[in-house]
């Protein structure tokens, strides 16, 4: 049962810290620091302080400590986070991410020039999860120069903090960090998030590198610009998309039509009617498909023209199905 009130919660929490000092068991000082992390104060957090640099006890210290919402249980993880190295800095770190400390940005930001690969992506994923302009810059510095084996993690740190911007309602932060994300020097996946990141932030900014990607060979791009295409309708996307369409290669022409399908958007009409006249079968065939679920009534003489026509394939079979699915009469 819960202690009924403050001081009763405070008495059974001094009471289960005292063990910590004898020679009780490993799985008994276990069991005493998950409840100080359920009733904890601050007057436990020296003890609990002292084990963070005790390598069998660090772990479930930084637990207690971690849950503690008061200044001076981060005071002690960012005390020991220069005591310590190797596993158990890498433990304080996290603990320090997942409490988006912001007092720990400019310790973090150094340990970003650690010689310890698991110190310094610790780092980086704990500046993400902080976010903040101070945390976006050191590692926009630290990715800019990063080796091939810590870029990665880097650059999803730095897009990190963007998704924190965005979240915080700073659009025009993370739109900035969306756009330098997306260049062609950047991982595939990174690009693709950032992208994704950006119609979020910015749709006009995202718009011609959402074109631009339609005709990358790495699916991945491609795939992203598509799910894109989906998320939003701008009028001015629909214009952009339908002048892009007659220039994209066979499959991410299919795709675009597909995306334009499920936007039900109207506007379009002209760009799928003409894509269903080209010379390409399969562009020709997703056309028909999509008019079924964006056209009106000025689709339908089109497709019955198609529909009529023989042999039977697969362009009338698509016209038919079309004509199916149009609403009215």
């Amino acid at each position: 049962p819960q202690p009924r009130n403050a001081r009763e919660r405070a008495d059974l929490a001094a009471k289960l810290a005292s063990l910590l000092d004898t020679e009780a068991t490993f799985e008994c000082k276990q069991f005493l620091c998950r409840q100080l992390a359920l009733i904890g104060t601050p007057k436990q957090v020296p003890i609990l302080a002292r084990m963070l640099t005790d390598e069998k006890l660090s772990d479930m210290a930084r637990y207690a400590l971690g849950a503690q919402a008061d200044a001076s249980s981060a005071q002690a993880l960012r005390r020991a986070l220069v005591q310590t190295s190797g596993k158990l800095q890498v433990g304080i770190i996290s603990t320090l991410g997942y409490r988006r400390d912001p007092d720990s940005v400019k310790l973090l930001g150094r340990l970003l020039e650690a010689t310890d690969a698991e110190v310094v992506r610790a780092a980086a994923d704990a500046l993400g999860r902080i976010g903040g302009p101070q945390a976006a810059t050191l590692l926009r510095r630290s990715t800019a120069k990063a080796s091939d084996a810590d870029h990665f993690v880097l650059a999803n740190a730095y897009l990190a903090c963007a998704e924190r911007f965005l979240a915080q309602g700073e659009r025009e932060r993370a739109a900035r960090i969306c756009r330098e994300l997306t260049a062609a020097a950047q991982p595939t996946r990174i690009r693709a998030a950032a992208l994704r990141g950006l119609m979020t932030a910015d749709e006009r900014a995202a718009l011609p590198l959402v074109v631009g990607m339609l005709h990358e060979s790495e699916p991945v791009l491609l795939r992203a610009a598509i799910t894109c295409i989906r998320l939003r309708r701008l009028p001015a996307s629909t214009q952009a998309l339908a002048a892009a369409l007659p220039g994209l290669p066979t499959h991410a022409a299919v795709l675009v039509l597909g995306a334009l399908a499920d936007r039900n958007d109207h506007a379009a009409i002209p760009a799928v009617l003409a894509a269903a006249r080209g010379g390409d079968e399969l562009v020709s065939v997703a056309a028909l498909r999509a008019l079924g679920r964006i056209g009106d009534r000025s689709v339908v003489a089109p497709l019955v023209t198609v529909a009529a026509s023989s042999p039977l394939g697969a362009a009338q079979t698509a016209a038919l199905s079309s004509l199916q699915l149009l609403p009215g009469e």
